[in-house]
């Protein structure tokens, strides 16, 4: 199965859409670079640039692949991605909830006091 994904007579359309693909990010890349350099500097060209590419290059795929099946590439990409920040976030999380001592219902008074403090200096600031 591996030497199968790395064959581009095997799936044709992917190779064609991966190549569609990086010469429409080139273009794109290309065009930043001489609006920045028309422009000496940022003025919201360069967005549009970003914008007219990315949107380019969803006709793209869905032209090669079918709307239906970029949708479902773009649900699966954000569930993925949402399932990977959950982790990242629980991670670092005990990392802190570490160093609490366990049991001790004074630290918790403790932190929800502190929190309202905060929330106070957010208020006026």
């Amino acid at each position: 199965m591996a030497g199968l994904r790395g064959d581009w007579r095997v799936f044709p359309e992917r190779t064609q859409a991966r190549w569609l693909s990086f010469g429409i990010n080139g273009l794109g890349a290309a065009l930043m670079i001489v609006v920045i350099s028309m422009t000496a500097g940022l003025t919201g060209l360069e967005i549009g640039v970003a914008g007219g590419t990315v949107v380019v290059g969803q006709k793209l795929l869905e032209a090669v692949f079918g709307e239906d099946a970029v949708r479902r590439l773009a649900q699966k990409a954000r569930e993925d991605l949402h399932a990977r920040c959950q982790k990242l976030l629980q991670v670092e999380q005990q990392k802190f909830l570490i160093r609490l001592p366990d049991g001790d219902p004074d630290v918790a008074r403790v932190l929800t006091g502190h929190a309202a403090a905060l929330e106070q200096l957010a208020g006026r600031a």
